[in-house]
């Protein structure tokens, strides 16, 4: 699964780079009201490590509500749902374009989306 990489403009500078997570309204990819806002380019880049590092599932899956909706933006924006689970579950994501298909997320990387998300 692709994220994102730091990108230049036509002026040869990085161009700016952002995420934000909302509270998922079900599979709207639509909000207005974000519950957390990331400049840190750290921090992006361990989204992007978890979401290039997500395991696709193999089988066909039947999928309650995501938990939050998040939106990676610089040049090109990225849309992904969540589903965190409680303490001690795996995380899993998918794409917003492709409703199908759904990635688990690593025990240490749920760990950290757990910690970038308030309760």
């Amino acid at each position: 699964m692709l994220l994102i990489g730091c990108q230049t403009d036509t002026n040869n500078t990085p161009s700016t780079l952002h995420a934000k997570i909302a509270k998922a309204a079900g599979f709207k990819t639509s909000y207005s009201e974000f519950i957390v806002e990331i400049d840190d380019l750290e921090v992006i880049a361990q989204l992007k490590n978890i979401v290039n590092g997500a395991t696709r599932e193999l089988e066909i899956v039947n999928v309650m509500p995501p938990h939050y909706y998040m939106e990676v933006a610089g040049t090109t924006a990225y849309s992904y749902f969540l589903w965190l689970g409680e303490e001690d579950q795996l995380g899993s994501l998918m794409h917003a374009s492709d409703t199908h298909t759904l990635y688990s997320i690593s025990e240490h990387d749920t760990k950290i989306l757990r910690e970038l998300i308030p309760h």
